[in-house]
């Protein structure tokens, strides 16, 4: 946990989110399958209430799990204003046998969604994609 982290006001109340990749996470019997996990802020502190994960299982997400991928391996959040919704840029370098991928999930009032997620890997943007470790880092300016 904490591969790659990203901190925002996702949900517009205020106080700050944490959004951490979980790239080791086993989901079932898949080993390495990875996920990431949001943790909602309070006028108290971080807490676990709420918390929200997403992982290639989750419904609305693009693709399927595998042993090793590590989604999740690198996160960030997007356009968390008053006026933008927070979206989420999830990379997963290992996706496809090490060609990398990387999902956006919407924003919406309380955060991320997977209503209407997309993936793309190296080859959607015209990129080489032999073990191309696309989405092995993210940055958002």
């Amino acid at each position: 946990m904490g591969s790659s982290l990203s901190v925002a006001d996702i949900d517009n109340d205020g106080y700050a989110d944490v959004v951490t990749g979980v790239p080791g996470e086993d989901i079932g019997r898949v080993k390495d399958a990875g996920s990431v996990l949001i943790l909602k802020g309070s006028a108290q502190a971080l807490t676990g209430t709420g918390a929200t994960v997403f992982s290639q299982e989750s419904p609305g997400v693009p693709g399927i799990l595998e042993r090793g991928d590590r989604f999740g391996e690198a996160v960030t959040i997007v356009g968390s204003t008053a006026n933008e919704r927070a979206q989420l840029a999830v990379g997963d370098p290992d996706e496809n046998a090490g060609d990398g991928a990387a999902w956006v999930l919407h924003g919406v009032k309380t955060g991320p969604t997977t209503t209407g997620a997309i993936a793309f890997g190296p080859s959607g943007v015209g990129a080489p994609a032999d073990t191309a470790q696309f989405g092995a880092a993210l940055s958002h300016r």
